[in-house]
């Protein structure tokens, strides 16, 4: 006989627990899986150095390399700004739109990223959202 809320947990309620506590535990691994791309400088484009363009490009494409990126083949990406890589990002167009498993990161320092559309170019878009 199953109790309810105030009696106790029920096999059901201990599987769904088990169930939930395994889906984080499984979450924790594929996000601690993820590939890192390192955005190297603020410039829209390059064909030397990584931008955060083709970082983007990289990820969707699931590794590869575009210009200055350069990741190996994976599911799961993470783009991050090198040290000391800060300002604003003027956009001569959009950025391709984020089609994956990404996550982009930020500097930890001030005064961080500006993305700038400079009233032309749309910022950022996923189709996720």
């Amino acid at each position: 006989m199953s109790r309810g809320i105030s009696g106790g947990a029920t096999s059901s309620g201990i599987f769904a627990a088990a169930l939930v506590g395994t889906m984080v535990m499984l979450a924790a691994a594929v996000a601690g899986a993820a590939t890192t791309i390192m955005v190297k400088s603020t410039a829209d484009t390059s064909t030397t150095a990584c931008v955060l363009r083709d970082a983007i490009s990289v990820a969707n494409a699931g590794g590869g390399t575009v210009h200055g990126c350069t990741a190996n083949k994976d599911t799961a990406f993470t783009i991050d700004f090198q040290s000391g890589v800060r300002g604003t990002i003027t956009l001569g167009s959009p950025l391709p739109t984020i089609i994956g498993n990404i996550t982009i990161n930020g500097p930890a320092t001030s005064p961080g990223i500006i993305i700038s559309g400079n009233k032309r170019a749309q910022g950022v878009r996923s189709r996720d959202f």
